[in-house]
């Protein structure tokens, strides 16, 4: 738990409370954007979720209880004792301290009650807000490395993200 959030294991409301956050405006980042109305796609999109080798947590907001920020570990090395990190924030509480709230609290459960000694995370070069979280958080770079952008690449064109444009090739 944090001061503003309790965290939990991740169960199937969560999959249609994580569609209804709306979107997020950045094109950039608009693949987190989960834009699903189907009862059954949702379904399926739990269970492919929960079969994937991977821990998922939640994060609900205590005052409200709505879902704040789904968060899961992949690459679980018990050998190594090592993970890569992923999360999402609900769009309208971005900007808010939320995320290092949440990634500090996490941290410290990960390194003391799990008893992990790395945590990974991929973060894109254009993605200052979050680099900025998570070096907050005590991250350091480790390395550079490129993968395939999901989104549409034409927006690196347009005059508002022609300053993204080394993020990319």
């Amino acid at each position: 738990a944090t001061e503003r959030c309790v965290c939990r294991d991740l169960v199937r409301r969560d999959v249609d409370e994580r569609c209804e956050w709306g979107g997020y405006g950045d094109p950039l980042i608009e693949y987190y954007n989960l834009r699903i109305s189907s009862a059954d796609e949702r379904e399926r999109l739990y269970c492919r979720w929960k079969t994937m080798k991977r821990l998922w947590y939640s994060f609900e907001l205590i005052s409200t209880g709505e879902l704040a920020a789904v968060l899961s570990l992949r690459e679980i090395s018990r050998w190594s004792r090592s993970a890569r990190l992923g999360i999402v924030l609900k769009p309208s509480l971005v900007n808010r301290g939320l995320g290092t709230e949440i990634l500090r609290g996490y941290t410290r459960y990960y390194f003391t009650e799990m008893g992990f000694r790395r945590l990974f995370l991929d973060v894109a070069r254009f993605n200052r807000r979050a680099a900025r979280c998570y070096e907050k958080c005590g991250f350091r770079k480790y390395g550079v490395f490129w993968r395939e952008f999901p989104g549409d690449y034409g927006v690196i064109n347009t005059p508002q993200y022609k300053a993204n444009a080394a993020c990319f090739r």
